[in-house]
């Protein structure tokens, strides 16, 4: 749960600043860091877990093809819509 709350921050930002907004990086002095690395970094935490939930046995089956397809055509419908509205160029 901790995994998905972490890629709001850097979604949020990106929407507010620019996805490729740079950034002093806390964790190496000198450095830059940009919106779209950092939501990057936390989906592929994500899937780490998710990668480890199915080693462990705690989900049982890799994700549904068919549900992501429906997914995914319900979201580009959504951006569609969105497009027609002048909210998402």
């Amino acid at each position: 749960m901790e995994e998905c709350a972490e890629i709001q921050k850097p979604i949020c930002k990106a929407l507010r600043f620019g996805e490729n907004d740079q950034y002093p990086n806390p964790n190496f002095p000198g450095a830059t860091s940009a919106n779209i690395h950092d939501i990057s970094d936390e989906i592929d935490d994500l899937l780490g877990v998710v990668e480890l939930l199915l080693e462990y046995g705690v989900l049982k089956r890799p994700a549904d093809p068919v549900r992501i397809m429906a997914k995914k055509k319900k979201v580009l419908k959504l951006m569609e819509y969105a497009r027609e509205h002048g909210s998402l160029t």
